[in-house]
């Protein structure tokens, strides 16, 4: 819809809203000393997520570091 990459899309979600917020510092990617919040996905690769637009492919939620929703080793895809 805007012309992004799946992957420029998802950089648009995660840092780049974080630092929108000035958060960045906090949140936003992956990194020793951040919070460890994020979301796994059960799907192949990140194009997969347009596919389902308005539905919730999550396989794990984790908040704080703690598992709080699924599992973070769904079954392998058939």
């Amino acid at each position: 819809l805007f012309g992004l990459t799946p992957a420029e899309a998802l950089q648009a979600i995660t840092i780049e809203a974080a630092r929108a917020l000035q958060l960045d510092s906090t949140l936003g990617s992956l990194q020793s000393g951040k919070r460890a919040d994020l979301v796994c996905w059960d799907c192949r690769e990140p194009l997969e997520l347009l596919y389902g637009i308005g539905t919730a492919p999550n396989a794990a939620v984790v908040k704080d570091g703690r598992l709080v929703s699924g599992q973070l080793c769904p079954a392998a895809h058939g």
